[in-house]
């Protein structure tokens, strides 16, 4: 550790009757490392949906974060020190770390970049080929099994693993339909990712729009949102379709999940799955490795909305519930400009 002992920003947990989700911005200095830990210095924080799972203490694959403990997330940054044999100072990595400015870590919980080539922006193991893409893969492919021809449907299809999902299905011949909400994200699922059609939820009847576009039924439905969306789906599946229930960001922000149509799941003998993405960890850098291949044949895509500053996380990750992202949600710490391959922009 240098002389200087680190100085680290950090956003806690501090809801309030008043502000709901508020978090409060804290100084503190890093602890000096014990043996088996490093040191990184987070340049990217990743917004998710499945956040809003481990603040409202509801079923979640991790623990509920509590008032006054640091936010967690998924980041990505360097290493700046190291007493783990598996981390080198400078050393890309990714992981799940926190909003702060320098995590301390057993290694447990992140992962190094070795296996992504450096010509790959630092971003994208929180997007395209990293969480959200291996998300998108596990359910699209492994659980939707989706085959040239099939029709498939996309909620939150302009975010940033419906994105992907419908573009893994449209690489397969599928027809592919990407529910959203705007006229912006529609124009982008049909001019930027070429998909067949697009349902604006927010200006459109979802169920009129879907027997219109589906007349034989849907094949495989990759479930992003649940709630009213999911029933409306439900409706107009095909005997035997798979459905990839991947999250539920409808019920984060107070909708229903009640179903009007589950019985379509028996009558059309549907086979519906729910999957964490973090039961996979070992086909990470498998997985990982197939999408940045399929990136570089122009094959995949991304669009990423990018925050500035620690201060600008909590409202980032709002704009989540309220639908205004296009694509991966992200924020650039201080500091970060100086990395040399940061995000998908640098590419341009």
């Amino acid at each position: 550790m240098a002389t200087d002992p680190w100085m680290s920003r950090e956003l806690a947990y501090a809801p309030s009757p008043e502000q709901g989700y508020a978090f409060e911005l804290r100084t503190r200095t890093v602890r000096v490392l014990n043996e088996g830990e490093v040191l990184v210095r987070n340049l990217i924080l990743s917004c998710d949906p499945t956040q809003f799972a481990w603040l409202n203490g509801g079923s979640s694959y991790a623990p509920r974060i509590r008032a006054g403990e640091v936010m967690r997330a998924w980041t990505a940054g360097r290493v700046v020190e190291s007493r783990h044999p598996r981390f080198a100072p400078w050393q890309r990595v990714w992981g799940t770390c926190g909003w702060e400015d320098y995590s301390v870590s057993d290694g447990s919980g992140i992962f190094p970049l070795a296996h992504v080539p450096d010509d790959v922006p630092l971003s994208y193991p929180l997007g395209l080929t990293g969480i959200n893409g291996v998300t998108a893969q596990l359910g699209m492919i492994e659980i939707g099994r989706v085959a040239e021809g099939e029709m498939v449907v996309v909620s939150s299809a302009a975010g940033a693993t419906g994105s992907v999902a419908a573009q893994l299905a449209r690489n397969r011949g599928a027809r592919v339909i990407g529910i959203a909400g705007g006229a912006e994200k529609c124009r982008w699922l049909l001019d930027g990712l070429q998909l067949s059609a697009a349902i604006d939820y927010k200006s459109e009847d979802l169920v009129q729009r879907l027997a219109e576009l589906c007349p034989k039924g849907i094949d495989v439905y990759f479930d992003n949102v649940g709630g009213t969306t999911l029933d409306a789906v439900l409706a107009c599946m095909a005997d035997h379709g798979r459905i990839a229930l991947c999250g539920a960001t409808s019920l984060y922000a107070g909708g229903s999940a009640s179903l009007q149509n589950g019985l379509m799941m028996l009558a059309r003998r549907l086979s519906v799955r729910g999957f964490v993405v973090m039961d996979h960890r070992e086909r990470f850098a498998e997985i990982s490795e197939e999408l940045t291949q399929a990136a570089r044949r122009g094959e995949l895509t991304t669009r990423e909305d990018i925050a500035h500053g620690l201060g600008a996380a909590s409202a980032a990750l709002l704009r989540l519930l309220e639908g205004k992202n296009v694509g991966k949600q992200l924020v650039q710490l201080e500091g970060a400009a100086e990395e040399p391959l940061l995000c998908a922009a640098s590419l341009r």
